[in-house]
């Protein structure tokens, strides 16, 4: 599975490329990973996965978060299945990728499909707007007596 690792400098990119094929092997997954710090935003890359390592809590360098949004825009505009690999130091970086990985290779890739996305609602929510959506689609969908 070919395996794609993005992010902004100072994400560790590198860190987590150059540690995860020992992390995989030890987590007993299958080393038929191709891992590749390549660009994975081309609308056809041979990339079944992309790991976008996120920023750290303390990072508040506004080019950095520039380029973090671009690629997450980016990656949502292509519909490339990606997973934020996050941790303040590098093993939490490198166990979070590994639990990425082996959830893609377990669950596979589903395409999304055309159907809304279930969204929360409580039944003890005291948002008003939160009531008037409930109770829209509950009109819409003619579930509630006249």
């Amino acid at each position: 599975m070919p395996i794609a690792i993005v992010g902004a400098p100072g994400t560790g990119v590198m860190e987590l490329l150059n540690a995860l094929p020992t992390a995989l092997l030890a987590a007993g997954l299958p080393r038929t990973c191709g891992l590749s710090a390549a660009p994975a935003l081309d609308p056809h890359p041979p990339f079944e996965l992309v790991l976008l390592c996120g920023l750290p809590r303390t990072r508040a360098d506004p080019q950095a978060q520039h380029i973090d949004t671009r690629l997450r825009q980016a990656l949502d505009a292509c519909g490339r299945p990606y997973a934020v690999v996050y941790g303040d130091s590098a093993a939490q970086r490198i166990h979070s990728a590994v639990q990425a990985i082996a959830h893609h290779q377990q669950a596979g890739f589903n395409p999304p499909t055309s159907q809304t996305p279930w969204q929360w609602q409580c039944e003890k929510c005291s948002d008003a707007a939160c009531e008037h959506r409930l109770f829209s689609s509950l009109l819409k969908t003619g579930s509630v007596r006249p």
